[in-house]
């Protein structure tokens, strides 16, 4: 389904062409599961998908629980190999290293040990500071985002001490202030509280207009409607 078409002649940023992967199946119990690792018996994750992104766009990716959606995510970013097919980005033919540079994935709560220990404002801050030129910038940018997003109450409390909800809050933030030129946002409608989806989406659109390209997956087409420039049904 295409909400609004890109301009014909435009050279795409992402290519990708009849991208497969598989698992091999290990979810069964028991004795069932033990022989189907000795197989190699396999589970398609994706199959010959194909799909070419444009710089400055919002892709929405829908379809059913476990059509794929998040395996689709984690290979843009690098996170896990795929099986065959081909991505080739602004021309160049590129694998699971380059990847991982080029894109950063968003999901709820990704966060390591060490961040916990650190106060929200301190994490923000040090997200922020990465793509800042001075320390008054980020300053400035990290008290905006904590004000947008509702985090205020939880600013000098540890990240370990805080609600669920206010860390899934920080993991959509340290998405937007990412430097990467792709951030893809596994499922973000599912874990980020009704009113502060507005809020996210303009922050989208900002970046998409400055030449972003994003990515987003859900199972609810409709939540896609009022962002996406692009979205395709798995």
């Amino acid at each position: 389904m295409l909400i609004q078409p890109v301009e014909s002649g435009k050279t795409a940023l992402l290519e990708i062409q009849k991208l497969t992967k598989y698992f091999v199946c290990e979810e069964a119990a028991g004795y069932k599961g033990v022989l189907n690792k000795l197989v190699g018996k396999k589970e398609v994750g994706i199959e010959n998908f194909s799909l070419s992104i444009h710089a400055g766009q919002i892709i929405g990716i829908t379809g059913e629980h476990k059509c794929g959606k998040s395996t689709l995510l984690k290979i843009l970013c690098g996170l896990i190999p795929f099986n065959s097919g081909t991505i080739i980005y602004k021309g160049k033919k590129i694998g699971t290293p380059e990847l991982y540079e080029l894109a950063h994935y968003v999901a709820k709560e990704k966060f390591t040990t060490p961040e916990y220990s650190l106060t929200l404002f301190e994490c923000i801050l040090r997200f922020v500071a990465e793509a800042q030129d001075s320390r008054t910038a980020a300053v400035d940018k990290a008290e905006e985002l904590i004000e947008a997003y509702g985090l205020e109450p939880y600013k000098f409390k540890e990240m370990a001490k805080i609600s669920m909800e206010a860390r899934n809050r920080v993991a959509i933030v340290r998405g937007l202030i990412s430097n990467k030129p792709i951030l893809c946002f596994d499922q973000p409608y599912s874990y980020i509280e009704s009113q502060y989806i507005p809020v996210f989406n303009n922050h989208l659109k900002a970046l998409a207009q400055s030449g972003r390209t994003i990515i987003l997956t859900t199972t609810d087409s409709k939540a896609l409607e009022d962002a996406c420039t692009q979205v395709i049904t798995m």
